[in-house]
């Protein structure tokens, strides 16, 4: 049966989904069942924890965040194991690590600290619009990222 890649979010990609154009297409490629979704409930507690107190995406969080937690086609890594990577900033190694136990196809995210190891890992580093070129190129997506995507 066909199996869509599957993904870490970084919780900046969510965000920047809720307020822009760029990011928002890998949403809607969840949505759309083009990819899905690998979590752990280290990174959902740190979705609501930022996104749930955003005034202007508050609601629209919460459905979002709803929608992931009761998607049966989400990968829940429980306890993904401890990785000894050296990060500057650690908040940020849980989403190594669920990408590293779900072995997915890649980790999505603005986040500097993050995308600073991007030739560092053994999981592959994407910007939004960067993912959704490669969607495209592997055929799972509808159209390549626009101009305003935001990858260079």
């Amino acid at each position: 049966m066909f199996q869509p890649p599957a993904v870490v979010i970084d919780t900046s990609v969510l965000v920047a989904a809720l307020f822009s154009a760029g990011a928002k297409r890998i949403v809607e490629a969840w949505r759309a069942r083009s990819l899905r979704l690998a979590c752990s409930p280290a990174i959902m507690r740190e979705y609501r924890g930022v996104l749930e107190k955003i005034p202007p995406i508050r609601d629209r969080a919460k459905t979002l965040l709803d929608e992931i937690e009761n998607d049966a086609a989400t990968l829940w890594i429980k306890k993904p194991p401890r990785l000894a990577t050296p990060i500057d900033d650690p908040a940020d190694l849980k989403f190594l690590e669920c990408a590293a136990a779900a072995d997915v196809d890649g980790l999505i995210s603005l986040d500097a600290h993050l995308l600073s190891l991007k030739d560092r890992q053994p999981v592959p580093i994407y910007r939004p619009g960067e993912y959704i070129d490669r969607m495209h190129s592997l055929g799972f997506a509808p159209s390549p990222g626009d101009p305003d995507d935001d990858h260079p």
